[in-house]
């Protein structure tokens, strides 16, 4: 944006991240200091692309379409759980990484990925997260929670604080 700078500067005052049913998004709000002071509040949408949602079934965990991407060359995954911030951390891993060595077989998890969406199949782990976060899920029954992707860690966080 291009403002001459007798109409102010854009100061990003905060970033307001928030859900909608159908997608999450973000709202950024700008002050715009216009001449003499005055302050002009505007919003910008910006649909959030790091974030969808995971569905938490008795045997696997499944994302939605717009975590795809995350997981377009894992060749398998590796699932941490965060019990301090209620929070399933999924690390995808290309074919070269997981069979480097540098991770014990055992804690590697096979993942389908299809054009809708990418699967973690593993009954023994889907147990192991009921039992720690107390979770029960039916046979045919699923939990959706939201799902973000982190730059910063490489991986896949669920957040388990709340229902969608």
């Amino acid at each position: 944006m291009n403002i001459p700078e007798k109409s102010g500067i854009i100061f990003i005052e905060k970033l307001i991240i928030f859900m909608n049913y159908i997608e999450f998004i973000k709202i950024v709000t700008y002050n715009i200091n216009i001449r003499g002071g005055n302050f002009k509040m505007i919003e910008f949408f910006d649909a959030d692309i790091h974030r969808g949602n995971a569905s938490l079934y008795s045997n696997n965990i499944t994302f939605s379409k717009n975590l795809i991407k995350y997981f377009s060359e894992a060749f398998k995954v590796r699932v941490g759980i965060d019990k301090e911030n209620n929070a399933i951390h999924v690390y995808p891993l290309n074919k070269d990484k997981a069979l480097s060595g540098e991770f014990q077989e055992s804690s590697l998890i096979n993942i389908s990925i299809s054009k809708t969406y990418a699967r973690v199949c593993s009954s023994g782990l889907m147990n192991y997260i009921c039992s720690i976060f107390g979770l029960e899920i039916g046979k045919k029954d699923f939990l959706r929670y939201s799902a973000a992707y982190d730059d910063i860690k490489k991986a896949v966080i669920i957040n388990l604080g709340g229902l969608i």
